[in-house]
């Protein structure tokens, strides 16, 4: 091998050196390449997922929050205005679910039981408006303690699982992605120097022979 080398023309042995450079700095390139494109996934998958699912789940808690604070005022004002602002806050409930419904798919078994607990809650306060409006006050009040309170008390559940899911999953990506750079960068630099010795080596076979 080191016969054939010498024997060679300066000017092979020159394309020989930058072939080998290029090679190693090609290896460099592709596995560059490679880990930013998978740091791209886990932050894109970051920002288009678990950050508006988050985001989402809290809107949706307080939207809930004030239906169920409303629903307990009516009984106590009779105020018809407030079954407007109930109605209002459960469209913002709703519009939660269809972006959630999007991010993770509309089969989701958790969004599927709280579409339908929701539509429960809803249907229950209207039976409640009408024993109000009825003068049945106390069937009003019966409605309220044993029917809408568990129910919503499982929606917040729901929600508040699907919010720590969210969470758990954005943390683990953050730590992945971490993880990933950190060993990007030392296999990068591994790379680099291993270039740079190859291109030194070759330029002494150069100065030697």
């Amino acid at each position: 091998m080191s016969f054939t080398f010498t024997r060679l023309t300066i000017g092979k042995k020159i394309v020989l050196g930058y072939v080998a450079s290029g090679l190693v700095t090609i290896i460099v390139g592709v596995y560059a390449i490679t880990s930013l494109g998978g740091l791209s996934k886990l932050n894109s998958s970051i920002v288009t997922k678990d950050f508006p699912a988050i985001e989402t789940v809290k809107r949706m808690e307080d939207s809930l929050l004030a239906q169920d604070l409303y629903e307990k005022r009516y009984l106590i004002i009779k105020d018809p205005g407030i079954q407007k602002i109930f109605t209002e806050r459960g469209e913002e409930f709703k519009r939660g679910v269809i972006r959630l419904q999007s991010l993770y798919g509309k089969e989701s078994a958790p969004l599927l039981e709280i579409i339908r607990l929701h539509t429960e809650y809803e249907a229950l306060f209207k039976e409640e408006v009408q024993f109000i409006e009825s003068k049945r006050e106390w069937s009003a009040s019966k409605i309220s303690e044993q029917k809408l309170k568990p129910r919503v008390d499982e929606l917040f559940r729901l929600l508040q699982y699907r919010g720590d899911e969210a969470r758990v999953a954005q943390e683990t990506k953050l730590q992945l992605a971490n993880s990933l750079g950190e060993k990007a960068f030392s296999i990068t630099l591994f790379l680099t120097l291993l270039s740079l010795i190859v291109g030194i080596m070759f330029a002494t076979f150069l100065t030697l022979n």
